[in-house]
């Protein structure tokens, strides 16, 4: 039941002190004593004024707070978004790195297969180049040697190339992933901000409720209401003990 209903209550009961008729709506069969105090009248009406500034700012407090629960949510996402982003980005630096080990531990094979070849008796590779256009004048057979000695060549330079252009590609990935790194830490901020903000805004609907709850048992003393007559806070029992609960998705 919403605060307005109190305030109906409120007004009927207030109608009920000044002519001393029966409140017999909900089954009192007692009658309220004639009041005719305008003291009493007037503190009745700022009971009542208070009740509605009361729930007005509970409905701007539990705007705020749903606001700053979506808020919330969005910056989880953006943040999740990110992390997996800067997390990917560490995976394939590593995976880099690694292969620039492999590369330059091919690259060094290849300078211990050259060396040991200048020293290998007979070395079969230059016997190879010598030997060939002796046997053979076709230019086919010349253009097949050429090919496999720029074939050699290339594979050496390939490797070294190769390491190089990895390690430039993982100076551009940890610049990548430093600046992915800063906003991630932003959205952290920002999303612990508004954490405390619910926090707040949640102790606040709290504190209302409890005034709320205070205002209502001092206009029951005042007009000395049977307790037949119901009163209800602003918000239902669900509303002012509602926790904030991530969904079980956002968990996950």
């Amino acid at each position: 039941m919403e605060i307005h209903t109190l305030l109906n209550n409120v007004s009927r009961l207030s109608n009920s002190v000044g002519n001393g008729n029966s409140y017999t709506e909900k089954g009192l069969e007692s009658k309220v004593t004639p009041c005719v105090d305008p003291v009493v009248q007037v503190v009745v009406g700022e009971a009542k004024e208070r009740l509605k500034k009361l729930e007005q700012d509970y409905q701007r407090t539990y705007k705020k707070y749903r606001e700053a629960q979506l808020i919330w949510c969005r910056c989880y996402l953006d943040e999740k978004g990110f992390e997996h982003h800067s997390r990917r980005a560490g995976y394939c630096i590593k995976d880099s790195k690694n292969l620039v080990k492999e590369l330059q531990n091919i690259l060094g094979s290849l300078n211990i297969e050259e060396a040991s070849r200048r020293t290998e008796t007979p070395n079969h590779f230059r016997q190879i180049l010598a030997d060939v256009p002796r046997i053979s004048s076709k230019k086919h057979v010349h253009y097949l040697l050429s090919e496999f000695k720029e074939t050699n060549r290339l594979r050496e330079a390939a490797t070294e190339r190769g390491a190089m252009i990895l390690a430039k590609l993982i100076k551009e990935l940890e610049k990548e992933k430093e600046k992915n790194d800063n906003i991630l830490r932003d959205k952290r901020r920002v999303q612990q901000g508004y954490t405390e903000k619910i926090k707040h805004l949640q102790d606040k609907k709290e504190w209302i409720c409890g005034k709320w709850d205070d205002e209502r048992k001092y206009m029951l003393r005042l007009k000395k209401v049977d307790d037949g007559v119901e009163y209800f806070r602003p918000d239902s029992e669900r509303w002012r003990h509602e926790p904030f609960i991530l969904p079980y998705f956002f968990l996950q």
